[in-house]
C-alpha cells in the first residue's frame, strides 16, 4: 500500500474550502428575519456571499481532486521510499559478510519461526565469537575431562561463559535466556561459570545473500547456502531471514525455508513421498523383506501378511502428524492404529530440516519404539533371548537425533541370578550399570508402558497412490 502525503497546495485549498464552508454554514444557520424586515440589502449581500463561497468551495474541491489524483499517480509510479526499499548491492554484501561471521553464522544453521525457538547449540557451536571466557583454559579443560570421565581429549572444545550467553541472547533476540525453548544442553561447570562443548567439526555454512529489503529497522533477507558440487539449480534451497537492526547488531525474528509455493506445501510434498511409498507397499502386499529393501520399516510387512484374516492393512496402517518438540514443524509418524488398551509400536518417524527429509527413527522386530506422553520415546530392544533393554530417549537439537536419558537392562548372559540393571550414563553396557532388584526393573517397565501414546493414524486407504 502506498501512503499518500498531502501536499502544501492541497492543504491550503482544503483549509480555504473548510473556512468558506463554515462561514456559509453560519449564514444558513442564523435565525430567519421577520417578513416585514427592511434589511433587504443585507439579505441580498448574504445570498451573494453564499453563492461566492459555494463557487470557491467547488473550485477548491475540483483543484483538490486534481492534485490528489496527480499525487496518487506520482506515488504509484515512484521508486519505493526509504521506509520500504530494496537493499543496495553494498548493503547486501555487508549483510552477507555478517552472516558468514562467527558471531552470526549460527543463526542460519537451523530454522526458527520466532526467537524463543532458536536452537542455541547451533548458534554457539563454535563459540559465536564468545569463546573467550575469562578462565584458565587448561584448568577448565581438566575439570571438563574429569566430569566427562575422559583421560584424554583429541577434539576441539568450546567454552562459553554463562553471563556471556545470557547477554548475547538478550542482545540478539530482545528476550531473556530463561525464556528460550531450546537452551544449551552442554556440560555446565558451575564452579567456573562456563558451558563446555567438545567437538571435532564445525557447523559453519557459507551464505549467499540473493536479495533483501528494509522497512524501517526491519530487514527481510532472501539467501541460500553455497551449493554443493553437482547440486541441481532446482534443488537449491532458498531461505528467508527477518531481523531488526538494533544498536548492538541484528535482533533476529525468524529464519525459515522459503520454497516456491510456501513452506507448509513444501513440507507436505516431502512427506507425501514417504506416505506414497508405504501406501503402495501395503496395497501391493509387500512382505517385511520388501519393505526393508525399500528403506522402510520391516514392521509394516508383519501386518500385510495377515491381510483378510484379522483386519484390512490399508485401514489398520497409516500416517499421522505430531510436533514432538514444539518447533512449528510437525513430524510424520508411520504406524498402526491401536485397538483396546494395546498400544501399537511405531514404524518410523520423520521430520524436515531446512528443506530436507530427516529420519528420526526406524523400527524393526528387535527394536520397537513408542511415543511417550512427554514427547520422548521408549525403545524396547531384544538383542538375544537372554538380553533385553528398555531405553528412554529424546529427540536432541534440531537434527532430532535420539539421545539416551536412562534405561534398564535384563542381562541373563551377564548374571543369570541377578540380571537387572539401571543406568543413566551408558545404558547399552551392563558393565558400570547399577544393579537393581527385579521389582525395580518391573516398576520402571510398567511406568514406561503407562506413558505410551496411541496416535490416531489416517489410513493408507485414503491415499491415492501414483
Amino acid at each position: 500500500m502506498v501512503k499518500t502525503i498531502m501536499g502544501k497546495k492541497q492543504y491550503r485549498l482544503a483549509v480555504m474550502a473548510l473556512l468558506m464552508a463554515l462561514c456559509s454554514g453560519c449564514g444558513a444557520g442564523s435565525a430567519a428575519a421577520p417578513a416585514d424586515t427592511q434589511n433587504v440589502p443585507q439579505a441580498e449581500e448574504t445570498a451573494a456571499g453564499e453563492e461566492k463561497a459555494e463557487t470557491a468551495e467547488n473550485t477548491a474541491e475540483a483543484e483538490t481532486d486534481t492534485d490528489t489524483a496527480k499525487e496518487q499517480e506520482e506515488a504509484d509510479t515512484a521508486e519505493p521510499s526509504e521506509a520500504s526499499a530494496e537493499l543496495s548491492d553494498e548493503e547486501m554484501k555487508k549483510i552477507e559478510e555478517d552472516l558468514n561471521s562467527p558471531k552470526y553464522n549460527g543463526f542460519v544453521a537451523s530454522e526458527f519461526a520466532s526467537p524463543e525457538l532458536i536452537y542455541w547449540e547451533q548458534v554457539f557451536y563454535v563459540g559465536a565469537g564468545l569463546d573467550t571466557a575469562a578462565v584458565d583454559r587448561e584448568e577448565v579443560m581438566k575439570a571438563f575431562m574429569k566430569e566427562a570421565g575422559l583421560e584424554e581429549l583429541d577434539t576441539d572444545i568450546t567454552f562459553v561463559g554463562k553471563g556471556d550467553v545470557e547477554a548475547f541472547v538478550k542482545s540478539c533476540t530482545g528476550m531473556e535466556y530463561k525464556d528460550m525453548k531450546h537452551p544449551l544442553n552442554w556440560m555446565y561447570l558451575e564452579s567456573y561459570g562456563v558451558y563446555c562443548h567438545a567437538h571435532g567439526d564445525t557447523n559453519f555454512m557459507k551464505v549467499e545473500v540473493l536479495s533483501g529489503k528494509r522497512e524501517g529497522d526491519t530487514l527481510t533477507i532472501d539467501y541460500r547456502f553455497e551449493p554443493y558440487e553437482g547440486e541441481a539449480p532446482e534443488d537449491i534451497k532458498i531461505f528467508k531471514l527477518i531481523a531488526n537492526e538494533g544498536p548492538d547488531g541484528y535482533v533476529f525474528v525468524s529464519n525459515l525455508w522459503a520454497p516456491e509455493g510456501g513452506r507448509e506445501a513444501g513440507i507436505a510434498a516431502i512427506y507425501d513421498e514417504i506416505i506414497q511409498k508405504y501406501a503402495t507397499g501395503v496395497r501391493d502386499n509387500w512382505d517385511s523383506e520388501k519393505f526393508d529393501s525399500n528403506n522402510l520399516s520391516s514392521l509394516a510387512g508383519l501386518y500385510t501378511t495377515t491381510r483378510g484374516i484379522e483386519y484390512d492393512p490399508m485401514e489398520k496402517l497409516g500416517y499421522a502428524y505430531h510436533d514432538i518438540d514444539s518447533d512449528g514443524i510437525e513430524e510424520l509418524f508411520i504406524g498402526a492404529n491401536s485397538e483396546g488398551d494395546t498400544v501399537e509400536s511405531l514404524f518410523e518417524v520423520y521430520s524436515v530440516r531446512s528443506g530436507y527429509l530427516q529420519r528420526v527413527l526406524r523400527a524393526d522386530e528387535s527394536s520397537r519404539y513408542y511415543l511417550s506422553n512427554d514427547e520422548t520415546f521408549y525403545n524396547e530392544i531384544t538383542q538375544t533371548p537372554l538380553r533385553r533393554l528398555l531405553v528412554h530417549q529424546f529427540a536432541e537439537d534440531d537434527y532430532k537425533f535420539l539421545a539416551d536419558i536412562d534405561g534398564v537392562i535384563c542381562d541373563e548372559e551377564y548374571d543369570s541370578k541377578a540380571p537387572w540393571f539401571y543406568s543413566d550414563e551408558n545404558v547399552w553396557e551392563t558393565d558400570g550399570a547399577k544393579p537393581i532388584s527385579e521389582k525395580e526393573y518391573n516398576d520402571y517397565v510398567e511406568k514406561a508402558g503407562k506413558s505410551y501414546v496411541a496416535l490416531k493414524y489416517t489410513p493408507f486407504s485414503s491415499v491415492e497412490t501414483k
